[in-house]
């Protein structure tokens, strides 16, 4: 297991955003710019299997970003942890990742950083399996 993380390069972060993950724009500054980061993205993840919870999301983003950025990269297989969760633990009052950190004592609160975000997903993924 690897980890990859970046900031990209903005100069404008939504409130609700900056709120959510304590991430402002001068944060940002030292980042890659889109382009790079897609780059990087693309070189690191090759054509790994992708494990994520609300896998979706994550992939229509990250396509779209791909795509915007004319960032060529291998299909690869994504996985989404929700429906491994909801068959291993089939009565939990919701799969959202917040609740399942909670729920086993992971932390305190999700604190919606990818890469935190990544790893709780993964010691989750481990004890479902």
């Amino acid at each position: 297991i690897d980890t990859f993380e970046t900031f990209v390069r903005t100069d404008y972060i939504p409130p609700f955003i900056t709120k959510l993950t304590g991430i402002t724009a001068s944060m940002t500054q030292s980042g890659l710019t889109l382009e790079e980061a897609m780059l990087e993205l693309s070189l690191f993840a090759k054509d790994a299997e992708v494990y994520a919870h609300n896998a979706k999301f994550d992939k229509s983003f990250i396509r779209h970003y791909l795509e915007e950025t004319n960032t060529k990269y291998l299909p690869s297989n994504w996985v989404d942890t929700i429906v491994i969760f909801k068959r291993r633990w089939p009565n939990l009052p919701n799969y959202k990742l917040e609740t399942l950190i909670k729920y086993f004592d992971l932390a305190d609160k999700e604190d919606h950083r990818a890469l935190s975000d990544a790893k709780h997903t993964w010691t989750l993924l481990k004890a479902g399996m």
